[in-house]
């Protein structure tokens, strides 16, 4: 166990953002008008397959990633590469790292829904680039701020969703396959955008990520794309809590071999 926690005791923190927050504030400005900036989501990871971008993952440790499975298998023998801290997909910044995808271990759970990547090279821990917090217990998400993340149209700029839970554990009645009737956490949007405002589409991979005791968690993962006209639907994200045992078993195993 302790190996595993040797980077992850970082998680979780956005010191870049907290401190842009505070002079924005200052200045009286809106903080994220023009969509995330780089340190707000440092965890966030694109996936680029063959060097188109595919769907989104989560960094979780300094080389590892989380994402749903149905991103990943649709072509594991392509060319994958992560691009860590990333706010814009059209062009690269000094802040954000990159790194080819070496292997995917594939979640035993349930149907398999979720998978972690292993980088080829770890990360190099900065304000910018840092792992989310993975839950140690199956926190109760009632009146806790949650997010997920969106690309924009043009698929150029993060923004960021706020969510609003309504329920830890829920199931859609329409729901007819195993993979869409396991536990999921279910959010709506708190603030449904206007059909001129709607700014893009959340991919296949995209994050709950939930401030718990001013640490950001990823609390779910999503395995369907959302487009913006659907935005006041009822989303839904496989658990990580669930996945965790086995996610920590893993790393500290693989880096002991």
């Amino acid at each position: 166990m302790t190996l595993f926690f040797f980077f992850i005791a970082a998680c979780g923190l956005r010191p870049a953002h907290s401190a842009r927050v505070a002079r924005s504030f200052a200045l009286n400005l809106p903080e994220g008008k023009f969509g995330a900036v780089h340190g707000q989501w440092p965890w966030h990871v694109a996936l680029f397959k063959n060097g188109e971008y595919a769907c989104d993952a989560t960094l979780i440790s300094d080389d590892w990633i989380l994402t749903s499975t149905t991103c990943f298998e649709s072509d594991p023998h392509a060319v994958w590469t992560a691009r860590i801290g990333i706010i814009r997909l059209s062009s690269k910044s000094p802040f954000d790292q990159e790194s080819r995808i070496t292997g995917m271990v594939k979640s035993p759970i349930g149907s398999g829904v979720l998978s972690i990547l292993k980088l080829e090279q770890s990360i190099n821990g900065s304000d910018y680039v840092r792992p989310s917090c993975l839950p140690s217990h199956n926190y109760s998400l009632a009146g806790i701020p949650c997010n997920t993340l969106r690309w924009s149209v043009r698929k150029n700029h993060l923004f960021e969703v706020k969510l609003t839970i309504t329920g830890n554990d829920c199931i859609e009645e329409s729901d007819n396959n195993s993979l869409s009737r396991q536990k999921s956490i279910c959010a709506v949007e708190s603030d449904v955008m206007e059909d001129e405002d709607c700014q893009g589409d959340e991919a296949e991979g995209s994050p709950l990520l939930c401030n718990i005791n001013d640490k950001w968690y990823i609390l779910g993962i999503s395995s369907h794309k959302v487009t913006c006209p659907s935005s006041n639907k009822q989303r839904k994200y496989h658990h990580t809590f669930e996945h965790v045992q086995w996610i920590r078993h893993t790393l500290e195993s693989l880096r002991i071999h």
